[in-house]
Order: C-alpha cells, then sequence, then structure tokens
C-alpha cells in the first residue's frame, strides 16, 4: 500500500474521523460518527450532484478559465 492510499485511509478512518468532527467542529465524511449537533441535518442542505460526463467533458476549459480567474487577481 502506498503512502497516499494510506493517508486517505487514516484521515477516513473512524478514529480520525471522530477527532474532526468533536475537536474541531467539522462535518465528517463517515455516517458512523456523530456530528456536532450545531450542523443542519445533511437531510436539510441542497446537495449539488455532478455529472460526470459533463466533467470529464470539460474539465480542460473549467482548469483554464479557474486558471485565468485565479491570475488575473494575482495581478
Amino acid at each position: 500500500m502506498g503512502p497516499a492510499k494510506q493517508f486517505v485511509d487514516f484521515v477516513t478512518g473512524k478514529d480520525a474521523q471522530t477527532v474532526i468532527s468533536e475537536s474541531l467542529g467539522r462535518r465528517s465524511v463517515r455516517t458512523d460518527v456523530n456530528e456536532p449537533e450545531y450542523l443542519l441535518d445533511k437531510k436539510a442542505i441542497h446537495i449539488i450532484y455532478d455529472e460526470e460526463a459533463v466533467v470529464k467533458e470539460n474539465k480542460l476549459e473549467w482548469l483554464r478559465r479557474f486558471s485565468e480567474v485565479f491570475q488575473s487577481t494575482l495581478n
């Protein structure tokens, strides 16, 4: 197992996600970790789902545009 996979496995593991939720007050990516009570229930949040085919088709143009916008803010 490579270092990148080990890192992802660690960060998404229950222990790390519990610390993220309890200590940092953040929403967990896991369903078996309690979230802070002050966060809205996930069902109350409008989640935007992407369409993989659309993303693949537009990826290079979106990256070019992203770079263009953020580089212009530096000038």
